[in-house]
């Protein structure tokens, strides 16, 4: 889904490389949460529907 290896995804997870923008789009699009949620800088999983 991502197009990257397993190596560079381990990268982004461990926060060894940063993760390029339209991968953590992917990464939110997926998992149906907002990017916030991914980076950690809101515990609310769910989209706020208004303003997708």
């Amino acid at each position: 889904m991502l197009n990257i290896t397993r190596q560079q995804y381990g990268l982004y997870e461990s926060g060894k490389r940063d993760i390029p923008i339209d991968l953590l789009i992917k990464l939110a699009d997926f998992y149906n949460v907002s990017t916030d949620y991914i980076l950690n800088r809101t515990k609310k999983k769910e989209l706020d529907k208004q303003n997708v």
